[in-house]
This record gives C-alpha cells, structure tokens and sequence, in this order.
C-alpha cells in the first residue's frame, strides 16, 4: 500500500497531505482550503488504539455514519471529537487503505497486505458499516483492476470468498463479483480442483457452508463464467447513496481477447496460489 497521508500520528505532526487538489463529492468540491480548515478528529483503532487523524468536513461529506455522530453534538463522538473502533474486524490496515482514499488518492492494491482479497473484503466490511459506499465501489474497481492483469493472471481464492460470506456480505455486489471470480477460476484450472487435485480439500471445504454450495452452483450452472474484470459498466458498484454512475447500459466486454490468453497460459493447471 503506498504511503498513506495520515499515518498514525504524534501530537505535532501534520494532518493530512501538505497539499491537496479539490475532491468532489457528488456534485459538491470539497476543496483543500476548505477541509483543511476543519476540524480534526482523531480514530483510535483496535487494542493497541492506534490513532488516526482526519478532518471533519472530509469525513461527514464522505459518510453518513459520520455526518450523524460528529456533526451533533448531542453525541459524545461529536463532542470529543474522539472516535473508537474496537471491533475485531476494524483492522489497522483497513483504516489505512481509508485513509487513502478519503484524501483522494489513487486506491491501488499492489502493496495490500496478503491475502489481498481477503484484505479487500476487511476494507468493504469496514465501509459497508459507516456507510462509505465510495469507499465500497473505489475497492471493487481496484480489486477488478487487479484481476484484469494479462501478464499475470490473478483470480479470488475461495478462502476470500468464504471470508466475505462469514462476514455476512454475502447480498453484497463485491461477492458477487468475487463469486463470479471464483468460478471463472476454477472452470479454466479445472485439473487442480477435481478429485485428487492439489485443490480438492479447499472446494470441498468450502462446499461444507450450504450457502456457499448453494451460490457456487447456481453460478456455475447460469454465470458467465468469465473474468468480472472484463465487464463494463458499474455493475458491481452499490449506488444507495446516489444515482448510478450511468455506466450499466453498456455491454460486457464479450469478445474480450484476455479471456482466451488467461484460459491457453492457465490449462496446464498451475497451482500456484494467484491470489487477487
């Protein structure tokens, strides 16, 4: 992950980046002088509280959950000024990759923690509890960017996919993506998923959770069965917050030529762990 503009900080650091370009939200500039001249609030995370600062106006344009519990102060949270995430799955790393998108920057993946998809989903759980549905759609683009690599093809395992499921997302437009992920992956490396494959025990395990059997043979049955990078549009993007980004109506990218690179360079049944 590059470095974020809000590292966990002493009293005297600097908050956020030095300078900033405007940030939209919707239709709304949030310019740099106006959010650096907010209020700063300060995120302790986990255990070990480490702490996170940001400002104000960035985080309640950017949240609902924000917006609600700083900006009344009827709430201690907007009093203090002081926020405390405690929950198991409100990792350190999570709230960094936040970080970096809520002051703008490129989300990218190349530096995530591993297992990346795993991390991916830790990141959306996050933005799915404090209503960040930009946050959610910015980690699906950068999770099907990762996907869409020729040179080295990448697919979510289905320990990711497990994962996302017990963290009760399983409604969510990033699982069906990873779903579809999943059996794009085990279709074209078939060899190491059937019986005596080196995959075998990693299939079956998951077909263990009914509701994991269930969705995998539904899409194995009636999906694509074709790498979600590949598809246009905003599909799997969550718009509760706002209109569609207008991008549904085009088509998936059918004839796209790295399905068929991905399936010659991926029959020999490689095993190695490619994961997203």
């Amino acid at each position: 992950m590059s470095t974020s503009p809000l590292q966990p900080a002493k009293d005297n650091a600097q908050v956020g980046p030095s300078s900033s370009p405007s940030t939209f939200i919707g239709t709304v500039p949030i310019t740099a002088r106006s959010w650096t001249q907010s209020e700063i609030v300060t995120i302790y995370v986990g255990p070990k509280r480490k702490a996170f600062r940001a400002h104000k106006d960035l985080l309640t344009a950017k949240s609902a959950y924000f917006k609600k519990c700083l900006e009344d102060n009827k709430w201690a949270e907007g009093a203090s000024k002081k926020i405390h995430w405690d929950g198991e799955d409100d990792t350190v790393e999570a709230v960094e990759m936040m970080i970096d998108w809520l002051y703008g920057e490129d989300l990218t993946l190349d530096h995530a923690p591993w297992p990346v998809s795993r991390h991916v989903v830790d990141c959306y759980k996050l933005a799915d509890k404090r209503l960040m549905y930009g946050f959610k759609n910015a980690l699906v683009d950068a999770l099907r960017q990762r996907l869409n690599r020729d040179d080295n093809p990448r697919y979510v395992t289905i320990d990711s996919l497990e994962h996302a499921y017990t963290c009760h997302l399983e409604t969510s437009p990033l699982y069906k993506c990873m779903l579809e992920s999943v059996v794009w992956g085990v279709s074209i490396r078939e060899s190491i998923y059937r019986l005596g494959g080196p995959w075998e025990w990693r299939l079956s395990k998951a077909l263990e959770n009914h509701g994991i059997a269930r969705d995998l043979t539904q899409e194995f049955a009636f999906g694509p069965r074709k790498n979600p990078a590949t598809a246009r549009g905003c599909c799997y993007h969550d718009h509760s917050d706002g209109p569609c980004c207008g991008l549904n109506n085009l088509e998936d990218d059918s004839d796209d030529p790295s399905d068929n690179d991905v399936r010659s360079s991926s029959a020999s049944g490689n095993s190695s762990d490619t994961d997203a």
